[in-house]
C-alpha cells in the first residue's frame, strides 16, 4: 500500500512538473531608471545610489524569480531602493516592472493583473543586504 502510495504521488508530480518544462524566458529588458529610493531620507537616498543592476543580472532575476504574496514583498523584503524598466518574454507577453534591491519586484503585465515575484540570489549591490526577515536572526 505504501509503495502504491508512493508511485501515485511519483506520478502525480511527473504529470504536473509536465507542462512546466518550457519556462518562458525573457526575450528583452529595459532598464529606465537605477538607484533610486522612496524614503524620503538622505542617507537612504545615498546608499541606494548604489544599487545599480544590470541588464544581465535583471535578466537572471526574471528568469529564476518565483511568485510571492504581498505580505513577503512588504513585511519580510522591504527595501526603499528600486530599479524600474519593462521586459518582454519569449512567449510574447511583456509588461513593466519595479525591482527592489531585496530581491523583490512587482511585475505589471501590459493585459493587466500584478505579480510579485522573489529571487535571493541575485549579483548586484543590496545597500540593506542581512537586514531582511522578521525573526531576531537577519537573513543574507
Amino acid at each position: 500500500m505504501v509503495i502504491s502510495r508512493t508511485r501515485t504521488i511519483v506520478l502525480l508530480l511527473v504529470l504536473l512538473s509536465a507542462g512546466h518544462s518550457h519556462a518562458r524566458t525573457v526575450k528583452s529588458i529595459e532598464i529606465d531608471a537605477v538607484g533610486m529610493d522612496n524614503s524620503h531620507d538622505a542617507a537612504a537616498a545615498r546608499a541606494c545610489a548604489k544599487f545599480r543592476p544590470n541588464k544581465a543580472q535583471v535578466t537572471r532575476f526574471f528568469n529564476r524569480a518565483s511568485p510571492v504574496e504581498t505580505r513577503f514583498v512588504v513585511h519580510e523584503r522591504y527595501s526603499s531602493c528600486y530599479a524600474e524598466g519593462s521586459v518582454r518574454f519569449s512567449d510574447g507577453n511583456e509588461g513593466k516592472w519595479i525591482l527592489y534591491s531585496s530581491g523583490v519586484a512587482v511585475l505589471t503585465p501590459m493585459k493587466g493583473g500584478v505579480f510579485n515575484i522573489f529571487y535571493k540570489h541575485n549579483r548586484w549591490h543590496d545597500p540593506y543586504a542581512c537586514t531582511y526577515g522578521m525573526s531576531d536572526k537577519p537573513e543574507c
